[in-house]
């Protein structure tokens, strides 16, 4: 038995759910998922943000783990644990933050295996990359949804749309922030191969930023961030991917976008 732990937000949830996918298919048996996190962080104390599961966006039925499933690997009482080895219900512990790069060896772990970390490399699911973009189809805007209903339709009026993500917010305190200037040499690149492209600029907790600084040489249009007050960020990723070009952040979130629509970037 095989255990991928989700965690983070919807993109880091969505690469979680394909190397899981991809895991089952090298292995050749059932990989379940561990979805306790959500409860945890909900219930923990001292502030932080707070992740909803996201998964259930789309047409796919994960096999969840149970709690006794997962302490089987992951319980601080070590007696516990080892006896649960021993008598072959629990097994190693893969903690990819120790090593952060693609890693094969992931993929061929011998018996059973509980795995944490982001895996945040599309090399571990191209394979069945068909078999991820059909289990990751979000939902259709609904009709009546006037807000995104008025983009769709603002994106099929140009020639070239492009999408230009910006992620600020918990990134400014972690200095995680892309410089001004590499949405400028990107916008210049994008100008260098692409006829008429037409700007549209998507990010959250990022307004007054857009309004005040966010000079990259071109005019532009702002997406807005009602998709994110109303907690349907998932929305604007269904947004970016009606864009024929990306200018992506150092964020899962458009990276799935871009990757999802196959967009030029």
């Amino acid at each position: 038995m095989k255990i991928v732990k989700l965690m983070g937000g919807l993109g880091n949830q969505m690469f979680q759910y394909a190397f899981g996918k991809a895991l089952e298919r090298k292995s050749g048996g059932k990989v379940l998922f561990d979805n306790l996190w959500f409860s945890e962080v909900k219930n923990a104390t001292g502030g932080g943000i707070v992740r909803e599961y996201g998964l259930n966006l789309f047409p796919i039925a994960p096999n969840f783990a149970t709690k006794e499933q997962v302490e089987a690997y992951v319980s601080k009482n070590k007696l516990k644990r080892l006896w649960a080895k021993i008598i072959g219900h629990g097994g190693e512990h893969v903690r990819e933050y120790k090593n952060p790069q693609y890693c094969e060896e992931y993929l061929k772990i011998q018996g059973n295996a509980y795995y944490t970390g982001y895996f945040q490399c599309p090399k571990y699911f191209e394979n069945i990359a068909d078999e991820i973009r059909h289990d990751l189809t979000f939902p259709q805007i609904p009709a009546d949804d006037t807000f995104n209903q008025k983009w769709l339709k603002r994106f099929s009026e140009c020639e070239n749309p492009v999408f230009v993500h910006l992620r600020r917010g918990d990134y400014a305190g972690l200095g995680w922030v892309l410089s001004l200037e590499y949405y400028q040499k990107a916008v210049a690149e994008i100008k260098k191969r692409v006829k008429n492209p037409t700007f549209f600029v998507f990010g959250s907790e990022c307004d007054d930023y857009i309004e005040k600084e966010f000079d990259i040489g071109v005019p532009f249009e702002v997406v807005g961030e009602e998709n994110a007050r109303n907690k349907e960020d998932w929305k604007d990723i269904v947004l970016m991917m009606n864009c024929k070009h990306a200018i992506i952040a150092n964020s899962t979130f458009s990276w799935w976008a871009a990757w999802l629509s196959d967009v030029d970037g």
